[in-house]
């Protein structure tokens, strides 16, 4: 058994009418979509080659190998978001902690402490304040999005997506939502993939509105060990 620490916060008490936690618990599920999908700026970049169908399905045979030995990640991550209603762009720094098959634990450490944590079928979000909120079902569901883009289980659902696949310096997969929930949410998803792991290097959002997120992820650890207290919903 993996073993876990404690994740940064405690869980806060939901008050019924809270208008301004029903506002942070949606600015939070945005910010959680933004994990691991990335979206080409304007449209496809010239500069990536399309893979042939034999180069596709080598890809997602090593993709599928990959997240079949994967059993924990850890990652840091630098959140940028451009949006039209800001004049200059949103960064959050944090940390990323998963243990397949997904248990997951999202903190945001600057400029704000929040985490959100995924475990078995429960799932809360804390803060350093002394209130909780249980997640929504709809919260829980781009959870789970974020897992599946984790542990390579998208590839499993071709129901939510439409995926072509492109080659730079990095394997680049682009996802056109087709789900009707994500398709009034975003115009695309790209996963940025580094060879070595297949794991995702840097991710992209583009939303409807034109709002756009990157992520980039640094000092990633494969299979180490994660103490259990990180993904406590207590």
């Amino acid at each position: 058994m993996v073993g876990r620490s404690h994740c940064n916060g405690r869980c806060y008490t939901y008050r019924n009418g809270c208008k301004q936690m029903k506002n942070k618990t949606f600015i939070l599920v945005f910010s959680l979509l933004n994990i691991l999908l990335i979206p080409f700026v304007h449209g496809q970049s010239k500069s990536y080659k399309a893979l042939s169908n034999n180069e596709i399905v080598t890809l997602q045979q090593n993709m599928q190998q990959a997240t079949a030995k994967l059993k924990s990640l850890q990652a840091d991550f630098v959140q940028t978001k451009n949006s039209t209603l800001f004049a200059e762009p949103s960064i959050q720094n944090g940390k990323l902690y998963f243990h397949a098959p997904s248990d997951l634990c999202w903190q945001y450490i600057t400029p704000n402490r929040m985490s959100i944590v995924m475990h078995n079928d429960e799932m809360v979000i804390k803060t350093v304040k002394e209130n909780t909120i249980n997640a929504p079902k709809g919260v829980q569901e781009m959870i789970q999005l974020i897992c599946n883009a984790i542990n390579g289980n998208f590839l499993a659902h071709a129901e939510l997506f439409d995926i072509q696949y492109y080659k730079d310096k990095n394997y680049i997969l682009y996802l056109v939502p087709k789900q009707k929930r994500l398709k009034n949410m975003y115009q695309n998803i790209v996963i940025f993939l580094g060879e070595q792991h297949y794991i995702a290097d840097k991710v992209i959002l583009t939303e409807q509105n034109g709002d756009e997120t990157s992520i980039i992820f640094k000092n990633q650890k494969i299979n180490e060990s994660i103490p259990e207290s990180y993904f406590s919903t207590k």
